[in-house]
């Protein structure tokens, strides 16, 4: 599931992942199911209960280079992002809902370089984005053979 606002430099680093995923495996994945969900996750939450694991991809502030790749487990996920907003869900109480229904969650996090308004990724977490698609991609093909 693709997180974040492309229109805010590397907070769209989740959408952008989540689109080439779903291009390289359009034709050959049946075990995948990519969601482009940008900044509001919450609205795909009953068609990702049907699945066994959910990873979210998001640009993640963990004090790292730009382009860092970290990989949190849902009970991580639940820890860092407690908070609940009147405007959304919080990932960690999505993370909760979907564990809660049986679902495994990760995220898969970019440290961002800049989120500045109408930039584009920045080199760092554009190359990062392109490393993770190339795995994931080859993985679902794997995954399907």
């Amino acid at each position: 599931m693709g997180l974040g606002n492309p229109m805010f430099g590397d907070d769209g680093c989740g959408v952008r992942l989540a689109e080439i995923v779903a291009q390289r495996v359009a034709s050959s994945s049946s075990m995948l199911s990519v969601v482009i969900a940008g900044v509001s996750p919450e609205r795909h939450l009953a068609t990702s209960c049907a699945h066994d694991t959910v990873v979210f991809a998001d640009a993640v502030e963990c004090g790292q280079t730009p382009g860092t790749v970290i990989l949190m487990a849902g009970d991580q996920i639940v820890a860092r992002y407690p908070q609940v907003s009147t405007h959304k869900l919080s990932l960690g109480l999505l993370a909760k809902r979907l564990a809660d229904a049986g679902v495994k969650t990760w995220l898969l996090g970019i440290q961002p370089g800049s989120m500045a308004p109408g930039a584009a990724l920045t080199r760092e977490v554009a190359a990062s984005v392109d490393s993770l698609a190339r795995v994931l991609a080859d993985a679902a093909r794997e995954a399907d053979a």
